[in-house]
């Protein structure tokens, strides 16, 4: 028998809170990978990527994907002039699309490349002390479009793991201080 979505979200809040409270280290790259997942499963979509954003350069790096283009995604940077990702990204603010080719945000040049037919899109900002720093965008929730409570859910996800590994690099800091002024 399968789990419901709201069981399958209580599932994942309890794996993340596990997960946070056994990070020791802020590698960015892996701990947002690991909350993809966990945010794929929980609202049951079909693919998801992790990107980083360089705002020097104004562009989204693909760090981590999941689906069946997840290696063509992770190889291309995306201008974040462009896309759903791109607008959460310069705008700060999350994006829930039902009707992704109806969507004008929406870049169908990536599902021309790709193959994969994006129907709905569920995009969140990753934003530590008012600056983005990110976005993870979930795609096509299988048993339809994405909720504002499964936007919620990840928000809060997402909020969490961001204080999370800004507490860790901060007990890193302040670490590496104090073991500079013990060697003098």
């Amino acid at each position: 028998m399968s789990s419901s979505l709201p069981e399958k979200r209580l599932a994942a809040l309890y794996e993340l809170l596990d997960f946070h409270a056994r990070l020791k280290n802020a590698d960015e790259g892996k701990v947002w990978a690991r909350v993809v997942d966990k945010l794929a499963v929980a609202l049951d979509a079909e693919a998801a990527t992790y990107f980083s954003y360089l705002p020097a350069k104004r562009h989204l790096i693909p760090r981590y994907a999941l689906g069946g283009f997840a290696s063509f995604v992770t190889a291309c940077a995306i201008d974040a002039a462009t896309g759903v990702c791109g607008w959460v990204a310069r705008h700060r603010k999350p994006a829930l699309v039902d009707d992704a080719h109806r969507d004008e945000r929406f870049f169908k040049d990536v599902d021309g490349l790709t193959g994969f037919k994006t129907r709905s899109v569920l995009a969140v900002p990753l934003i530590e002390r008012r600056e983005v720093t990110g976005v993870i965008e979930l795609l096509n929730k299988r048993s339809g479009p994405f909720t504002a409570e499964d936007l919620r859910f990840a928000l809060a996800a997402c909020r969490a793991t961001a204080t999370v590994l800004r507490a860790l690099r901060l007990e890193g800091a302040v670490t590496r201080r104090a073991s500079r002024k013990k060697s003098r």
